[in-house]
This record gives C-alpha cells, structure tokens and sequence, in this order.
C-alpha cells in the first residue's frame, strides 16, 4: 500500500542506527501481545 512505501521510505532515510531502534522496539513490543489461543479459551467460558 501507500502507507507501507512511505513508512519503508521514511525508515530508509533516517539510517541503520534508526533501523537498529525499531528493531529493538519490536522485540520489546512482541513480549507483551496477548497469546491469541489463551484469549479465545477464556471467550469460550
């Protein structure tokens, strides 16, 4: 989509150190989601 060139664009330009952050900040962020399976079996009671 639009948005994904422009954010791809954007992140590009700001450089590797700005890539090294979000990649830090994803890992962060990926061990407080929710596990799906366990929010589905709590639905189902």
């Amino acid at each position: 989509t639009v948005i994904d060139v422009l954010a791809t664009g954007f992140t590009l330009r700001r450089g590797a150190k700005f890539r090294d952050n979000l990649k830090r900040v994803k890992e962060a962020l990926k061990e407080s989601r929710f596990d799906k399976q366990l929010l589905n079996l709590s639905d189902d009671r």
